[in-house]
């Protein structure tokens, strides 16, 4: 009987154990570089959608003898709340006579972003678009023809960071490490919304004698091969950019372009030079390097966060291929 008792002691010490280890486990998956992401889900994802199953079927009947529908689910899997009547999808790639098409764009509904309460995470919002009685008027001379149906989304996103930074008023080095509050030199602890432009690879340094000096990268993770980011207010109701195709030179003006905005709640931030927290920027193969210096004069040393925020337009698209098949009548 002792045996046993001592065996059931050892079985349930290990068990102990081992919740314990779970338990670190998961609050070290909780954790990017140290900085506890409690208010951020986080992720590269912004509005997935996608073709419903044989909406729009694979075939149809040419001469308008076979109605059909294109239904489109929607879905916000990043942070952002996306207001109503500012995001917009749009069926292209075709001429609307040819489907008897009249509207081929619609606004969406305001729509949710994913959130984080606690350890739950809440879904982003969802809906259903749905055009509605298209068909193939004409007549295909013989056999069958395919043709490719595109739906374009569109809509604003923002990122939101948090960087927890060092600020002192005087940037000597420190005489006595072990007096030290914070550390003004090296990479400095990030965290992000979830959303396909993050804030990475945040850095602080010492500039002068009463001020630090911080750079960070603005990166692109794309939702898809068909994704492109642009400067803010560039789409309109149609999914155009800058007013024409996403295909033009007139859009092609306006992608890649991001809007930056830092708080650091001190004043005498100055920003690329230009005396002030906010800029429109150009991201390069995906990726922008932002340089702002930051004064501490009269400032005591600790340790703060600041936020950015990033702003911009998002375009992404998908297609289905339809084949229309004649009949005789």
């Amino acid at each position: 009987m002792e045996n046993l008792n001592k065996k059931i002691i050892i079985i349930l010490g290990v068990i102990f154990l081992l919740i314990l280890s779970g338990c670190s486990s998961s609050k070290s998956d909780a954790n990017q570089n140290g900085f506890e992401l409690s208010s951020f889900n986080g992720g590269d994802k912004a509005v997935d959608f996608s073709f419903e199953p044989n909406s729009p079927p694979t075939t149809v009947r040419d001469q308008g003898l076979q109605p059909f529908s294109v239904r489109l689910l929607i879905e916000n899997n990043g942070e952002f709340n996306i207001p109503e009547n500012s995001a917009y999808i749009k069926l292209d790639g075709f001429n609307n006579v040819d489907l008897g098409l009249e509207v081929n764009s619609k606004p969406l509904l305001a729509l949710k972003g994913v959130r984080k309460q606690g350890s739950n995470v809440i879904d982003g919002g969802k809906q259903q678009v749905v055009f509605s009685n298209l068909k193939y008027v004409n007549s295909v001379v013989s056999g069958s023809i395919p043709i490719k149906i595109y739906a374009n989304i569109c809509y604003p996103y923002e990122t939101k960071a948090m960087a927890l930074v060092c600020i002192n008023g005087n940037t000597i080095p420190a005489i006595d490490k072990k007096a030290q509050i914070c550390d003004l030199s090296g990479d400095k602890k990030i965290a992000n919304s979830g959303a396909p432009i993050k804030v990475t690879n945040f850095k602080e340094f010492p500039y002068g004698k009463h001020s630090v000096q911080f750079t960070f990268d603005i990166v692109h993770t794309p939702t898809s091969p068909n994704a492109n980011v642009y400067e803010l207010g560039s789409i309109d109701s149609n999914c155009n950019i800058n007013g024409s195709a996403a295909s033009t030179s007139k859009a092609l003006f306006k992608r890649d372009k991001v809007t930056y905005t830092i708080d650091t709640g001190i004043s005498g931030l100055n920003c690329e030079g230009l005396n002030t927290n906010t800029n429109i920027v150009t991201l390069t193969n995906n990726k922008y390097t932002v340089s702002c210096i930051q004064d501490t004069l009269n400032q005591n040393e600790y340790e703060k966060p600041i936020s950015i925020k990033l702003d911009y337009d998002y375009l992404d698209r998908k297609s289905a291929i339809i084949n229309i098949e004649h009949i005789q009548t």
